[in-house]
């Protein structure tokens, strides 16, 4: 373990650019296995599955206060899903829907 001198700022930027460098790879790679997740017809069947299964494409009311907090969570989590779609690979989500209609 290093101990952290407050006045070291080069060695603090260093730190962070380190840090940033590292997240901005992990993002790459996510975005990687993403693109190949969705290039094949078995990956688009999942990530849809996952989309209906999450309840992004119906409604989450429930009068029942603790249900419509779960079936919110589950739809958030799916809309996340469906964010990556629409940002990493948003020439495929057109063919996903024609091959799950």
């Amino acid at each position: 373990m290093t101990a952290h001198d407050p006045i070291d700022l080069r060695g603090q930027e260093q730190a962070k650019a380190e840090v940033e460098q590292k997240v901005k790879l992990r993002r790459e790679q996510e975005i990687a296995d993403f693109k190949l997740l969705m290039s094949f017809p078995w990956g688009r069947r999942f990530v849809w599955r996952l989309l209906a299964s999450a309840g992004v494409f119906r409604s989450g009311f429930d009068p029942s206060p603790t249900q419509h907090a779960f079936y919110a969570g589950e739809r958030n989590q799916g809309l996340r899903v469906l964010h990556e779609v629409n940002a990493v690979t948003p020439e495929l989500y057109e063919r996903m829907v024609k091959e799950n209609a």
